[in-house]
């Protein structure tokens, strides 16, 4: 069974991507703030993006900037040699939304 760490000892920011049109690729670098006790440890972390593995390295500072490209919502998580410790929805947001347009006048005369 995973161990969960808190959600206060790890920051991921943003966690939030804005197109300008529904359904465009979102590409954002997030920044990663490590739990002190992993900072300058050395320890082997690992990304993985919707279960697939984006990047492995060792911790050698408390802030880590990862590119990430998205083409819809995505679950982000965190392995620390091995182990899963930290899990974060990544979420796009378009700025003109989605919507129909209204094919006849929303009035009549009859």
């Amino acid at each position: 069974m995973p161990v969960q760490a808190s959600s206060t000892e790890w920051q991921i920011a943003p966690s939030t991507c804005f197109t300008d049109k529904p359904g465009e690729l979102c590409r954002l670098q997030i920044k990663v703030t490590l739990p002190a006790r992993l900072a300058n440890s050395h320890r082997e972390i690992c990304f993985f993006l919707n279960k697939k593995q984006l990047q492995c390295l060792r911790s050698q500072s408390a802030e880590l900037q990862l590119p990430i490209t998205l083409a819809d919502n995505a679950d982000l998580h965190i392995t620390v040699d091995g182990t899963r410790q930290f899990d974060k929805k990544l979420l796009i947001q378009s700025l003109v939304p989605n919507k129909r347009r209204r094919v006849r006048s929303p009035w009549s005369f009859f």
